[in-house]
């Protein structure tokens, strides 16, 4: 038997209503939870296994997807959409409903996307299927919000995402970043591994560096909440940003304060 919790926003709030370890009940069957908060998940054991479907859907299967959906078969638009959403389901199809729905055009809208027009593309996947009642904008960014005031890692590591180029930054440089900015954290393998296991970063491993981004949809709210940052917390984290970069002098990757 199986059974399933879907879109849990806290996982800790739900381990009261399950058995105990070892208890019969378990042996009856499977629990599947969905959840963004990857950092309350058990780390993984003989009886827990945790699936990371950060990565998205397989090129190949996003393509495929958004032919599906829009009934639009244009293979090179394809793979640049698909790669512009990072492979995510809910995105692409949001795009694809937005394209068979308006019709206006037989090309995927691509430029939709580079100009950040992305929630028009989102509206009416929320507005014709019941299940989706928010965009992926609007989830991912109470996500982002969520994190950023509950964990002091994280929002330290948005504020240094958020002044830095799109590509994917060394995670050392962030660690370092991290430390300065709040004295209390002196343990740069617990300030990895609070990284490494939230849902809303990707990391890469390359030989014996490890380096981080985020999703484009991510990096679009990101960039959106740099217009409130306080003036004088944002010239500190500009001043710290540029300080841990300065460590790494093979480091090509640059401060983007505009």
């Amino acid at each position: 038997m199986a059974a399933g919790s879907h879109n849990v926003i806290d996982v800790s709030q739900i381990h009261g209503h399950l058995p105990d370890a070892g208890d019969e009940q378990w042996a009856r069957g499977q629990l599947l939870i969905t959840t963004q908060d990857a950092v309350s998940i058990s780390l993984t054991n003989s009886a827990i296994q945790h699936v990371s479907v950060s990565e998205g859907m397989h090129p190949g299967d996003a393509c495929s997807l958004l032919t599906l959906l829009s009934g639009v078969n244009d293979g090179e638009m394809e793979d640049e959409i698909a790669q512009a959403l990072d492979y995510q389901p809910l995105a692409l199809a949001s795009v694809s409903i937005y394209v068979r729905e308006v019709r206006q055009s037989k090309r995927l809208p691509t430029e939709k996307l580079v100009d950040g027009q992305r929630g028009t593309t989102e509206t009416l996947l929320t507005e014709t299927n019941p299940s989706y009642q928010k965009s992926m904008t609007t989830a991912i960014t109470l996500a982002v919000e969520k994190a950023m005031a509950t964990d002091r890692v994280i929002n330290h590591l948005f504020t240094f995402l958020a002044l830095c180029s799109p590509q994917p930054i060394l995670q050392e440089v962030a660690v370092n970043y991290i430390m300065e900015m709040d004295k209390e954290f002196s343990d740069k393998e617990w300030i990895g591994s609070r990284i490494n296991r939230s849902s809303l970063f990707l990391s890469k491993e390359e030989g014996d560096s490890v380096y981080i981004r985020v999703h484009g949809i991510v990096r679009y709210i990101l960039d959106s909440l740099k217009t409130n940052y306080v003036k004088d917390l944002y010239i500190k984290a500009v001043v710290e940003a540029v300080a841990s970069f300065a460590k790494f002098d093979e480091l090509d990757t640059f401060i983007n304060t505009t």
